[in-house]
């Protein structure tokens, strides 16, 4: 009777045990597993500083609220609240997330261009992307470029052959209609590239561009999404993507990617 009740005791114990230290250690664990894939993503160090570099928007007399006078479009604020969750995600402390609007980068510290950077929107929005995008398409095997038309539409062309955003055409068939964004339907797309950056060795460079605003905030939200799948296709490795985005009834309702390379 003793041994059998030893044998029990000694099992009891061993499941408080082993209870307490899945307790414990389960978080530890689910922050390490999401940690490492994230940090893979960007290839960014947790001890360094990341800029995020958004575009100044041009003002309008019939602006309202306080956040009239940063002068960010909602889309590209959507697609900064993914990136900064996921850096979070990354193991970056929030004290290291840096954010500029492109008119004061490189003003506010001379050393921004040598940074960790992640570069929001198209360069007809954003010329730092234009800056970064130039360089790493010179330095790089990736020949994508993002060029505009004479209408001022912008393309990606893939050298050879071109990706136009059908948003444009879109937008030119339902006429006003598409004032109305409870039934307005639009497709984008959207370039994603992460290199090293070519003003400083050892630190990378993430650019966001969709063609238009859809397009940026759907890059960013496939990213979200996708991780795990881009790690597994680049190896950790730089990568460039080209991704059509569908946008109706205020949300980016898909996401695809037609397109991809390693750098």
């Amino acid at each position: 009777m003793n041994v059998i009740v030893e044998g029990v005791l000694i099992s009891v114990i061993g499941a408080g045990v082993f209870a307490l230290l899945v307790y414990f250690l389960r978080p530890r664990v689910l922050h390490y597993l999401t940690k490492r894939p994230h940090k893979k993503l960007f290839g960014f160090k947790e001890n360094e500083r990341v800029l995020i570099v958004l575009p100044a928007r041009k003002t309008s007399s019939d602006e309202k609220g306080l956040l009239k006078s940063i002068r960010i479009a909602f889309e590209d604020m959507v697609a900064l609240a993914y990136i900064e969750r996921m850096l979070l995600l990354a193991g970056i402390s929030e004290n290291r997330i840096k954010i500029r609007q492109h008119k004061t980068f490189g003003k506010v510290n001379t050393g921004d261009l040598l940074e960790n950077l992640v570069l929001i929107c198209s360069p007809k929005s954003n010329p730092i992307t234009k800056k970064y995008l130039d360089k790493i398409t010179n330095s790089t095997p990736l020949k994508w470029t993002i060029e505009e038309d004479k209408n001022g539409q912008m393309y990606i062309d893939k050298h050879p052959g071109r990706r136009p955003s059908p948003s444009y055409e879109q937008e030119s068939n339902n006429g006003e209609e598409c004032n109305d964004v409870d039934t307005s339907r639009f497709d984008d797309i959207a370039l994603v590239v992460r290199a090293n950056n070519p003003f400083k060795a050892g630190k990378k460079v993430l650019i966001i561009a969709g063609m238009r605003g859809i397009g940026t905030w759907g890059a960013a939200k496939y990213l979200r999404n996708n991780y795990r799948k881009i790690n597994t296709l680049f190896k950790g490795g730089d990568f460039a993507l080209i991704v059509s985005v569908h946008y109706e009834n205020y949300r980016i309702q898909e996401v695809e990617l037609c397109g991809h390379t390693n750098l």
